[in-house]
């Protein structure tokens, strides 16, 4: 089993400076290190950066907060773990966007999340003792 952690401080006016230390400093590096293949890396990588963003623009407002990131790679799994104690939401709970409307008919928001939804093999939400707990799975063989 290999688990590395990362924790983070973030606000909706540094979204894009933390997530490039977050990609560069923890994402990337392991996911590189860990030899996983470019589809696997290409694909995690877009994923995290969805939840990173809604994170950091909508769990804490406007103040800043933290996010918990884990990195665990065991039984053929890649496991991404973000911790947050910000606003409760379960992203999983969020109804598929509909592709296929017409933009101007469609809602703002929820493409990341489907996107999310789409890369990753597996999307897990739980609420414990005040943390947001989102677990993105995916298969991979290295």
């Amino acid at each position: 089993m290999i688990i590395k952690k990362f924790k983070i401080k973030t606000s909706c006016n540094d979204t894009n400076t933390n997530w490039k230390e977050l990609h560069d400093e923890f994402l990337y590096k392991n996911l590189k290190e860990m030899k996983m293949n470019k589809s696997i890396i290409e694909k995690t990588l877009v994923a995290c950066e969805e939840i990173f963003v809604n994170i950091s623009n909508y769990a804490y407002k406007n103040e800043k907060g933290s996010i918990l990131v884990k990195m665990v790679y065991e039984n053929n799994k890649l496991k991404v773990i973000f911790v947050d104690k910000g606003i409760k939401f379960d992203p999983t709970k969020y109804d598929d966007t509909d592709i296929n409307k017409n933009f101007k008919e469609k809602k703002i928001g929820g493409l990341g999340i489907y996107i999310v939804k789409n890369v990753m093999d597996n999307v897990k939400y739980k609420y414990c003792s005040g943390n947001n707990i989102l677990i993105l799975t995916k298969k991979v063989i290295i």
